[in-house]
């Protein structure tokens, strides 16, 4: 426990010297103990909370199209936080999804009700990897109006 709190200590010290010295406005919680893992997690301007948002439009974006066209929806590429927010914010609507892709490349697909899923998906999400029924087509969910 008192690794912990060393780190704590240490971490809030350079936030100090940011602030103070760099001319930085930040605003930092550091939590040390039970349940706390050492991490660094920046945010300006609510960027992560506007990116939240704009994930979720694109979730109900993309859930709207493949109910209507009954083919996949591709997202573009993403990095895994928001690959999992992602995942998240689908999984309510009964559809199934899968990420796809490798390092940055990767990426998350939505899939219609009892579509099959290509095999070559081997990392997928979803429950059934069985069969094929041609490929996801690429969305592009983020630009759309």
């Amino acid at each position: 426990m008192e690794d912990l709190a060393q780190a704590a200590e240490k971490v809030a010290m350079l936030m100090r010297l940011m602030t103070t010295r760099g001319g930085l406005q930040l605003k930092y919680r550091i939590t040390a103990g039970a349940g706390a893992n050492d991490r660094v997690s920046f945010d300006a301007n609510g960027y992560k909370a506007a990116r939240a948002r704009a994930l979720r439009e694109a979730a109900d974006k993309a859930i709207g199209e493949v109910e209507e066209t009954g083919e996949p929806f591709q997202f573009p590429p993403m990095n895994s936080r928001e690959r999992r927010m992602l995942h998240l914010f689908l999984r309510d609507s009964g559809l199934r999804t899968a990420s796809s892709g490798e390092g940055p490349r990767r990426f998350v697909v939505l899939y219609p009700e009892g579509y099959r899923i290509p095999p070559d998906h081997s990392h997928d999400r979803s429950h059934d990897r069985s069969g094929l029924r041609g490929r996801p087509r690429q969305g592009s969910s983020f630009n759309r109006s």
